[in-house]
């Protein structure tokens, strides 16, 4: 039977987060007729027989090389047999109604083109990139000039005219989470291979809307984007970036970019070479650790690593001081969990979340910063 909808996930080298993900994509997809498609870009660190054995309703493709973003989605895309596609990202963690809203919505639109969600980050804010403008060369000049994603400098970056939770019609979106129509973005020439890392969601949303589809945002569904996984924000990240720039400009604003090119480059090389914000991860040993669930095995597993009592704490009542909140989705689902984190975003709590082996358990508490994995021993 031919699939509604396919799920794409392009890997590379974030296998827990994968795990992770692979786990609220499970549940979001059970009992629909959707196929699921993972790619891996050459990871240097992926099982593909340990994925295979734990999931074993997924369809895997490993590359020979690492293809980048752009090229890796591309052949996944025209592997899936979905009329619909939607890609996500490795370290993505979606409520187990996402695909029924998503789908919903897209169904209601007249051309449906791109259509995401509101992203929050590993400590539950919201994420900006989210919903963006279609960038003038003014806005990528604020971009480059901002420190913070609330700087007046981003003000033409960042699409501030739609609440964050609320639903409407926006214009660019972040690759992390993407849902279409397979045969627009077929007939649209795909991600642009022009780009092998960055830029080429921007490309391909304004591609979108110059084609007369509707991008869509649905601000009433969250989903987790822990960010830099994949690719942690160090001098390449920035050099990759700024290079993704100039390809839009050089595509998008030809003839504004020749005659600004002697002002733009400089400044594109300057924000390359800045020393990025600290994105070190917090020191979560020195925070006392809490089980976030309600499942016996669990917890006894946690005390055993840590070596002293875990306190168990529900929903209704979690510590007033700081914790290491470990968060089991086995017991309360990823949707409640997602809201629980936008509900402790100004916390000083720091959350991690449990695998579905109950082995391991991962998260991050920044979007600058490379998340954490610990592996919990026996």
């Amino acid at each position: 039977m031919t699939p509604d909808f396919s799920v794409v996930i392009l890997h590379y080298n974030a296998p827990v987060f994968l795990e992770g993900a692979l786990d609220s994509v499970a549940r979001a997809v059970q009992e629909r007729n959707a196929e699921i498609i993972v790619a891996d870009n050459a990871s240097t660190d992926f099982d593909a027989d340990f994925f295979r054995q734990r999931f074993p309703q997924v369809k895997f493709i490993v590359y020979p090389e690492n293809y980048g973003f752009a090229r890796g989605n591309n052949l996944a895309v025209e592997a899936a047999r979905g009329r619909r596609i939607f890609l996500l990202n490795p370290d993505v963690l979606v409520p187990e109604v996402l695909f029924d809203r998503m789908n919903a919505c897209m169904d209601g639109i007249n051309k449906p083109g791109l259509c995401s969600v509101r992203l929050i980050d590993g400590h539950g804010r919201f994420l900006p990139e989210s919903k963006r403008r279609v960038p003038t060369l003014t806005g990528i000049a604020g971009k480059m000039l901002s420190r913070k994603a609330g700087d007046f400098w981003s003000g033409g970056y960042y699409d501030r005219r739609l609440g964050n939770t609320a639903d409407g019609a926006a214009e660019v979106f972040v690759g992390a989470l993407l849902g279409f129509e397979r045969e627009a973005y077929l007939r649209l020439g795909g991600l642009d291979e022009d780009y092998f890392m960055y830029g080429e969601d921007i490309d391909l949303s304004v591609r979108f809307l110059r084609a007369g589809l509707t991008n869509y945002y649905l601000g009433s569904v969250a989903a987790v984007h822990f960010k830099g996984e994949s690719t942690p924000r160090d001098p390449v990240y920035r050099r990759h970036f700024a290079r993704a720039a100039e390809i839009y400009m050089q595509k998008h604003h030809p003839m504004a970019y020749r005659l600004t090119s002697a002002l733009v480059r400089p400044l594109l090389n300057r924000w390359a070479n800045r020393k990025s914000p600290s994105g070190a991860i917090a020191q979560t040993a020195t925070l006392p650790p809490a089980y976030v669930g309600n499942r016996p095995g669990v917890h006894s597993r946690l005390e055993r690593y840590f070596g002293t009592g875990v306190p168990v704490f529900l929903l209704e009542k979690l510590p007033e001081r700081p914790h290491l909140l470990i968060l089991d989705p086995g017991t309360y689902g990823f949707e409640t969990l997602i809201g629980l984190l936008e509900q402790q975003a100004g916390s000083a709590h720091r959350f991690r979340w449990l695998t579905l082996d109950e082995k391991k358990y991962y998260g991050s508490d920044s979007a600058t910063a490379k998340g954490e994995v610990v592996r919990l021993e026996e």
